[in-house]
């Protein structure tokens, strides 16, 4: 009953997510949000087998892609070059700094064919960049051709997929109540304010015009510059708030056509139904995630989450349990409720006033430590398969043709996160990819295996007093305990007070939320470089339940 009347984002699993550049090997192509890549995960090997496990990735939507990439960086005091992808460095320094040049950067971007339009700038700051504020300010640079001319842009990712304007409105109100499409959702949140996408629909920018800009000409010397001017770059200027110091500017990194991509696997199958009713296993790899699409003979989509009463449709429910037969999921499962259960409800097995029975429960419960102790030793359980139950149309049981074409998702969850930036992805059922030009741009984060039953338990209980939504202190408290689990100690909320990021508004009150982890968990966290998206993704996920106007703060603290 509980898990009935939780929702399925509370509690299923969480994948893991990233910005990766992708490069297409046409001059203008699309990343289709099936496309899949994969790379191997060494970090989890041991634990796993003694070979390396694939671990895959998806687009959390379809994007436009190209082939321009930034080659330099400059400022009035540095030259920066990109020579490792992910990392630029110093080829020069500039010893006769300006100060009327101003918090400007320039990009000189290599590959350009035709236009920029819909290209994704993401940028991306140090860790000791303070809560990430510099990315607060991408709103108000302006940007500029080597012309002069002024070139449009948009916070953000490019419009929404284009495909879905074909689809029936049921469909796409279908679709934003999958748990693939919240996370998907979420993850882009996450990262939205991070990119910047060009528009240039008045071709603002000369693609002729490859003259380096005044700042580079009269400031560096001609040796470094003549060699720049035959390799055949557009360049762009950003002008930031003049508030920003350069040396802040040069902290940033920047990148085109990076996209978030999710740890996701889509599975394809087809079924052949017989004239009763059908029950389809749902197998992966891994835990399952999510129905992507389920199709009949005629094409007619099929949505799991709406029983016909009439019988003149194909109808699908999807049950996570009670179907299949009695196997080692099940037995993990059981054994785990027993031990918990135990643990939990020992006081109320020792009313019983019987010493006998309080021996032989004390007896048990040493040999259901030995198991337990076992079972955390057995890091390949899977988890439990879930099954399609599906009814046939009277019309196809009389015909006698029935197919049933299914695709689904699968994730790994944790065992995904902690993969480094600058690692490899290989294209895996794609097209039109450029092998060599796919990498991870940051460290993969958020990955969660699905909820224990004491996690579950939480996440009812947040779910039924807030509905998802934080309007008290109470909310707060319930929405961290639910992320961060057994990490959490306790969270400490009050009011504070901070200068704003914009000058003009000076001092702003402020909610400060102090979380405190526990030791354990606040090294591990330290250790794997999540502490930054801890703070970054509890804080953007409150404002977004939260009707404040207020702002927020989050701290993560060590318990000592």
């Amino acid at each position: 009953m509980m898990q009935m009347l939780t929702p399925e984002t509370l509690t299923s699993a969480k994948p893991a997510h990233a910005i990766a550049h992708i490069e297409t090997v046409q001059t203008v192509g699309f990343i289709s949000k099936k496309d899949q890549f994969t790379l191997k995960n060494n970090n989890n090997a041991s634990q796993i087998s003694d070979f390396e496990k694939d671990i895959f990735f998806a687009p959390t939507q379809s994007y436009k892609a190209n082939q321009a990439k930034i080659k330099y960086v400059l400022t009035s005091n540095h030259l920066f070059e990109y020579k490792n992808n992910v990392a630029k460095e110093i080829i020069y320094t500039n010893e006769n700094v300006t100060s009327n040049i101003g918090s400007k950067v320039w990009l000189g971007i290599q590959n350009v064919q035709h236009s920029l339009q819909g290209t994704h700038f993401f940028f991306k700051a140090p860790n000791t960049d303070p809560h990430n504020s510099i990315y607060s300010f991408l709103s108000k640079t302006l940007w500029y051709s080597r012309n002069d001319q002024p070139i449009s842009y948009m916070l953000g990712y490019q419009q929404e997929d284009a495909w879905q304007k074909d689809l029936p409105v049921d469909e796409i109100l279908h679709m934003q109540k999958t748990a693939n499409k919240s996370y998907d959702t979420s993850i882009n949140g996450f990262y939205r304010q991070q990119f910047i996408t060009l528009e240039d629909r008045e071709s603002r920018l000369d693609y002729d015009d490859r003259r380096i800009p005044n700042v580079l000409q009269d400031f560096y010397p001609s040796d470094l510059t003549d060699p720049i001017i035959n390799e055949k770059l557009v360049w762009i200027e950003i002008r930031f708030p003049e508030y920003l110091s350069v040396d802040r500017l040069e902290t940033l990194n920047y990148y085109t056509n990076c996209i978030p991509i999710a740890n996701k696997q889509l599975y394809d199958r087809v079924f052949e139904l017989n004239d009763f009713i059908n029950i389809i296993p749902l197998q992966t790899e891994d835990t399952f995630f999510d129905i992507e699409s389920i199709s009949d003979s005629d094409g007619k989509m099929v949505n799991i989450r709406d029983l016909q009463e009439e019988n003149n449709d194909t109808s699908a429910l999807l049950r996570y349990g009670g179907i299949a037969r009695f196997d080692e999921r099940d037995a993990n499962a059981t054994i785990k409720n027993l031990i918990q259960l135990l643990r939990d409800e020992s006081t109320a097995f020792d009313t019983l006033g019987r010493n006998f029975v309080s021996n032989e429960i004390k007896s048990l419960q040493q040999i259901l430590n030995k198991l337990e102790q076992r079972m955390l030793q057995n890091t390949q359980t899977r988890e439990s398969i879930p099954h399609l139950v599906v009814s046939l149309p009277e019309k196809d049981k009389e015909t006698g043709r029935s197919s049933l074409f299914v695709e689904y998702w699968a994730t790994q969850g944790k065992s995904a996160n902690g993969l480094n930036p600058n690692v490899n992805l290989i294209p895996y059922k794609t097209s039109g990819i450029n092998h060599f030009e796919s990498y991870l741009v940051t460290t993969t984060v958020g990955g969660r295996d699905n909820l224990s039953v004491p996690d579950k338990i939480n996440a009812y209980k947040y779910a039924l007093l807030s509905h998802d939504r934080i309007v008290s202190e109470e909310d707060i408290q319930q929405f961290c305990k639910l992320q961060l689990a057994n990490a959490l100690h306790e969270v400490n909320i009050s009011k504070g007070m901070m200068i704003d990021h914009d000058p003009s508004r000076g001092y702003t009150k402020t909610i400060d939320i102090s979380i405190f982890i526990k030791k354990l968990a606040y090294i591990a966290m330290k250790e794997k470089d999540e502490l930054d998206f801890w703070q970054s993704f509890l804080l953007k996920e409150i404002k977004k339940r939260s009707q404040s106007l207020i702002p927020y703060r989050i701290f993560l603290k060590e318990m000592v």
